[in-house]
């Protein structure tokens, strides 16, 4: 510390210091609280029960026009797709299928939350936008 600063530091340095580090330890508090919200669907997580079908499909992937939700099961599919902020971008349902226009979006990795309405099942897709 002498090398850098042989006249010592300058009056008035530390408080200074101190205080961005208290900025900066309220701002990642902030953002915790932000992303850290609770979850949008509360159930079974599919990817647990190997006996239990929760067959959703997401194509094409990447995509750069839109993508489709499918599955086979006959049960009403709820779905909320947000960006890596947590930002809601839509959030609707569907049985069988639904096509999902991603013009305008900007490009990047979404997350799509979908929970069987009947069974109660969740599972998290990502898809790609170009």
């Amino acid at each position: 510390m002498n090398q850098n600063y042989p006249q010592g530091l300058t009056k008035g340095v530390c408080n200074t210091l101190y205080r961005e580090a208290v900025m900066y330890v309220e701002l990642c508090s902030l953002l915790a609280t932000v992303h850290c919200q609770q979850p949008f669907y509360t159930g079974r997580l599919a990817d647990e029960f190997s006996d239990t079908e929760f067959n959703i499909e997401l194509y094409p992937n990447p995509t750069n026009k839109e993508f489709t939700l499918f599955t086979d099961n006959a049960e009403i599919i709820e779905f909320k797709i947000m960006d890596i902020t947590g930002r809601e971008i839509i959030s609707n349902s569907f049985q069988t299928n639904t096509n999902i226009s991603v013009v305008g979006w900007p490009s990047g990795i979404y997350l799509v939350y979908l929970k069987s309405e009947n069974s109660g099942l969740v599972t998290t897709l990502k898809v790609m936008v170009e």
